[in-house]
């Protein structure tokens, strides 16, 4: 009931942006929708998703081949800067990221990308065209480094540039996030104040937190350690309070489903109020790298050459764009 097309489309200010757009032609009733489509209790016929990093033209980013990722930019910077393209454009959601890396695995095709310099550095024989000797320009990667291995698919989940999204965060460890993809809307309050966090909560109702343990980063409901830490997600551990991974850490793809047998980098600031998600890796994660690796140890307002973002787009009636 999703279908996917490859467009190229203009925002407000007339900027050509390259996108994988994905259509719902199923129910209209939220409940029946995949959560990427629901925006403020409404369901969208379709949501279009930049398909490389984007870059800046004149302040406003764009999806554009041939190009070098904005980088340098706040989680809230980045975010006003794609508002200014026009109505229902927004910063990726982590909804939305979401819903590319579980279709990616129900294809069985997991992107490579760019994690040691120009290359994968667990496909050797991968590689982009570097600007710098470390990141790729845009629109020139091999096909297997977009998320569903076609030249329309999404490109640089793995690599390049860590990806700043919205919608999820660690709030003194404790995991919150925006319900459905309301995070996508300009009416939604997203601020560190808002009310409209959620904490996540095991399936009998304790929150969820992840804890930077010293040695790695524990799972748990309870107690969290004032600091920050880092661990390879095979190494992540459970407290004696769980039994299981709790099944939100999987909707939110903080964890893969095959989490126990993987090397992508999960970083974890316990103490601090506030911490947002870069998504991905970058261009220098090599043993550690990949599409599920996610850093939760930065405030809002962290910036890095080695962070990027790409902006996407929700549209109530498709007919905006296919007629």
């Amino acid at each position: 009931m999703i279908e996917k097309r490859k467009l190229i489309v203009k925002d407000e200010q007339g900027m050509p942006n390259y996108m994988t757009a994905f259509f719902w032609n199923g129910e209209k009733d939220p409940p029946q929708a995949p959560p990427m489509f629901v925006v403020r209790g409404e369901v969208m016929d379709a949501v279009l998703v930049s398909q490389f990093h984007n870059t800046n033209v004149n302040g406003i980013p764009c999806s554009l081949p041939f190009r070098e990722p904005w980088t340098s930019i706040s989680l809230d910077d980045a975010a006003s800067a794609c508002r200014k393209k026009g109505k229902g454009w927004h910063l990726l959601t982590n909804q939305e990221y979401a819903f590319l890396l579980k279709e990616s695995r129900a294809l069985g095709t997991e992107p490579h990308g760019n994690t040691d310099c120009g290359g994968d550095y667990d496909h050797p024989e991968e590689k982009g065209v570097t600007y710098d000797g470390r990141m790729t320009l845009s629109g020139l990667d091999p096909v297997t480094w977009s998320h569903d291995h076609t030249e329309g698919g999404v490109y640089g989940l793995k690599g390049n540039v860590w990806e700043l999204v919205q919608g999820l965060r660690l709030a003194c460890g404790a995991v919150q996030y925006i319900k459905d993809n309301d995070a996508a809307a300009a009416a939604t309050d997203t601020s560190a104040a808002s009310q409209e966090w959620v904490q996540a909560v095991t399936e009998d109702g304790r929150p969820v937190k992840l804890s930077a343990d010293g040695a790695g980063v524990v799972i748990t409901t309870g107690k969290v350690r004032d600091r920050w830490d880092w661990c390879n997600m095979e190494d992540v551990a459970l407290a004696d309070d769980l039994e299981r991974v709790p099944q939100v850490l999987y909707d939110l793809e903080i964890l893969p489903p095959d989490w126990e047998k993987r090397q992508d980098g999960i970083y974890v600031d316990s103490e601090l109020e506030e911490v947002v998600p870069f998504r991905g890796s970058s261009f220098n994660n090599t043993s550690y790298g990949g599409v599920a690796a996610v850093s939760l140890g930065y405030p809002r307002s962290g910036v890095s050459v080695s962070i990027g973002f790409r902006s996407a787009l929700y549209l109530k009636d498709r007919k905006l764009i296919t007629e």
